[in-house]
């Protein structure tokens, strides 16, 4: 007990380390588990990233224009119109707005439909291209 009150200074500043000790520790265990929650959530986007990056290349590999084709030929060929639901030719209907009041119909001008603009799918040959060759096509590593 003597030597406490007579060391005051040393007792505390052996507290100040066991504390700062203890500190160093609880910190460098919280950087470790940040650490590896920061490469598990990487590890996580790159699956992601690459679950994307084949799921553009199978949508680009069946919506092929050459495979539409001959899946819409295909279809149409197994369809048959049902009986009685057939399509005939039908006269065409006209009518005159002069015939009909300008209190009955409002006129209204319509707005002008703004264009759209469609890039024309480019013609590649299929046979030459495989699946792996598309992946990195879609993914951007040609």
């Amino acid at each position: 007990m003597i030597f406490f009150k007579n060391n005051k200074l040393l007792c505390f500043l052996i507290f100040a380390v066991v504390g700062a000790g203890f500190g160093l520790v609880v910190v460098s265990q919280k950087v470790y588990d940040v650490q590896r929650s920061v490469k598990k959530m990487s590890r996580e986007a790159l699956v992601s990233e690459w679950d994307i990056r084949s799921l553009k290349a199978e949508l680009a590999y069946l919506t092929r224009p050459d495979r539409l084709d001959q899946i819409s030929s295909a279809f149409v060929r197994s369809i048959s119109p049902a009986a009685g639901n057939s399509i005939s030719m039908v006269a065409p209907v006209s009518f005159s707005l002069s015939s009909a009041s300008s209190s009955d119909v409002a006129i209204l001008p319509l707005k002008k439909p703004r264009p759209i603009l469609v890039s024309a799918p480019q013609k590649t040959n299929a046979s030459s291209k495989n699946f792996s060759d598309l992946l990195n096509v879609v993914g951007g590593d040609e």
